[in-house]
């Protein structure tokens, strides 16, 4: 992974850098000197290892502003201890993983701002009334693969002030997501800049990323 990132990001500034796609990226594990490279992308509010092949979730770099974390198609079972360094993670995709117990989404109860899990195809499922139990053990989750609380499909409006995110997450502007039944596309609308819709993992470079590659702005690996 080493090598990779400091090809991508040699002539960029690590504070100009606010996602990061590592789904090319193959591993079991992430090494003590991977989770240094990336702690210094400070800023990024999105990430994803989607599809790595990561066993376990050790050394995961502490990254203050981190809002979405994709981590779906890997091998993942327990672990999520590693996570709570990640002050204000929101969202997160362990959808097809392999996931059994409901307990091991405890630790997520560290996070304050955390509203949205995606388990989709994770054995947990299987348990009966699993969501309400997720729900109870985590009262800050708004919605558990795409339906809320009140079984309801679920979208929210993220904004700085009135949902008291961290200010600085997305440069201090509003955003909206809304999702599908499909849960790779979704539509991501950034207040009076672009109004696009895009697949999350599309072979295709989309429109989404060229805007932020032009802005150096995304890294895509």
């Amino acid at each position: 992974m080493e090598e990779i990132i400091l090809s991508k990001t040699e002539a960029l500034k690590f504070e100009d850098v606010e996602q990061i796609n590592l789904e090319s990226w193959q591993g079991n594990s992430i090494s003590l000197q991977e989770k240094q490279i990336l702690e210094r992308y400070q800023n990024i509010s999105y990430l994803s290892l989607s599809g790595c092949g990561l066993q376990d979730l050790e050394n995961f770099p502490a990254l203050s502003n981190l809002i979405k974390l994709n981590l779906k198609h890997n091998s993942i079972e327990k672990g999520l201890e590693n996570l709570i360094v990640l002050k204000s993670l929101a969202h997160l995709n362990l959808s097809c993983n392999k996931i059994y117990s409901i307990e091991t989404f405890r630790p997520l109860l560290a996070l304050e701002d955390f509203s949205y899990l995606d388990i989709d195809g994770c054995p947990v499922t299987e348990i009966d009334d699993y969501r309400e139990k997720i729900f109870e053990l985590l009262p800050s989750l708004q919605a558990i693969n795409l339906i809320d609380r009140s079984g309801n499909e679920w979208s929210f409006l993220y904004d700085e002030e009135t949902d008291n995110q961290k200010k600085d997450a997305f440069n201090h502007r509003s955003y909206s997501y809304s999702y599908s039944d499909d849960d790779d596309y979704y539509d991501f609308i950034e207040e009076n800049i672009i109004k696009v819709d895009f697949y999350e993992e599309s072979d295709d470079e989309n429109i989404f990323n060229r805007n932020l590659k032009d802005q150096n702005l995304l890294i895509e690996l």
